[in-house]
């Protein structure tokens, strides 16, 4: 059995000694004296500097203003234990968002929605985007490997949008670049979440965000709606409320400021409920929107649904 930690030490450790190694080189540093600072041979620096780590996850989010971050502490002979707490708090966003995780399942026989090693993991992030995008892109590697998730997808496909804690507008709220869609009964995505892509889906966020000042929502996801899914909503018991939206014949309208408009005039601030019905018109499908602290948090309630509708 390997537990997580053994991953980040195989996986993570290495990566941010070459990194910084890297940079301490140059700016002009020996190998011994590179050696001497990150407490490691001088066999292994050399080696660092000479060879490159094959890239995954985390050096795809471990960004060179992160091992900066690092480097300057030490060359600001800072006490060891601040650098421990920077690596450490790398280590509990890695795991918070779902990152260790993907190493994780291809190396153990994990139920996809495992989330052992993050309960109560405190989430601790340098940038307030780089906390959207690593929730994001964790929470579409979650719903992509749940195999029954296709069950969720509606006509218009899933969007998953994951907001900053105070948004101006939709270019703080990031999205996925044509949504998900259904591959030989797998979902995919096409693109990597990015800012400012889908002025929809976060005005509908937005609209529920500036509703809420007990709750902290910085997510949600719309998935299909029928009586079935609304039997999944009743048996697990999920506050939700259905909008009143009237969809007129033959009319050009804006079909999606329906929806974010019902939203600011129909919602409650008293009573935010935790997923909200589009009850779909002419021309206008059902859609349910599920919104949460976090990407994750809503995909694992969608998880949920869709395995009501399996036992059921």
């Amino acid at each position: 059995m390997r537990l997580p930690c053994e991953i980040v030490v195989n996986e993570l450790l290495p990566l941010l000694r070459k990194s910084m190694a890297d940079q301490l080189h140059s700016k002009g540093f020996t190998q011994t004296q590179i050696a001497l600072m990150l407490n490691v041979s001088q066999p292994a620096v050399s080696y660092y500097l000479k060879h490159d780590m094959k890239q995954n996850r985390y050096s795809t989010d471990l960004d060179n203003e992160k091992i900066m971050e690092l480097t300057d502490i030490l060359l600001a002979g800072e006490p060891v234990s601040k650098l421990i707490s920077g690596i450490c708090r790398f280590c509990m966003s890695f795991r918070s968002y779902g990152v260790t995780c993907q190493f994780h399942r291809k190396q153990m026989d994990l139920e996809d929605e495992c989330t052992a090693c993050i309960v109560n993991v405190p989430i601790t992030m340098h940038s307030a985007k780089n906390e959207a995008l690593q929730d994001l892109r964790s929470a579409i590697e979650l719903l992509e490997h749940t195999s029954d998730a296709v069950y969720l997808i509606p006509e218009v496909a899933i969007q998953i949008v994951r907001s900053i804690s105070d948004p101006s507008s939709s270019d703080d709220v990031a999205a996925i670049p044509g949504r998900l869609v259904k591959v030989k009964e797998q979902l995919k995505h096409i693109a990597n979440p990015e800012f400012g892509i889908s002025s929809h889906m976060a005005e509908i966020l937005m609209n529920l965000m500036r509703k809420s000042s007990t709750l902290d929502i910085r997510a949600a996801i719309c998935i299909r709606y029928d009586h079935t899914i609304q039997n999944a909503i009743n048996t697990l018991g999920i506050a939700h409320q259905h909008l009143s939206i009237t969809y007129p014949k033959n009319e050009h309208f804006d079909a999606n400021n329906k929806v974010a408009n019902a939203i600011k005039d129909q919602i409650s601030r008293d009573n935010i409920p935790k997923l909200v019905i589009d009850p779909g018109g002419e021309g206008r499908e059902p859609i349910a929107y599920i919104f949460g602290r976090s990407a994750i948090e809503v995909v694992h309630q969608a998880i949920a649904i869709t395995r009501r509708l399996n036992n059921h």
